[in-house]
């Protein structure tokens, strides 16, 4: 496994800690979520726009219906608890 360091000023450090405490968050596993998702939304852009088939949209409807969505993170479910 690799690491990252990541340098925060104090006030981002001071908001993204009281929101953790706040909604139970871990830090780490926060950030992975949130680079997880990054990189699961560009890999998801870069994909080609043509119509899914049957079984694309089968797997499509079984992943949103996924309550946690494999670790990744709900943006608007974040966005409407802040």
């Amino acid at each position: 496994m690799r690491s990252v360091i990541v340098r925060l000023d104090d006030q981002l450090f001071n908001d993204f800690d009281a929101l953790c405490r706040e909604k139970g968050y871990a830090k780490q596993g926060l950030i992975k979520r949130l680079i997880r998702e990054l990189v699961y939304t560009a890999r998801a852009k870069a994909l080609p726009s043509e119509k899914p088939d049957k079984d694309e949209l089968e797997a499509l409807r079984e992943h949103a219906s996924d309550e946690d969505h494999q670790g990744y993170i709900d943006w608007n479910k974040i966005k409407n608890e802040l």
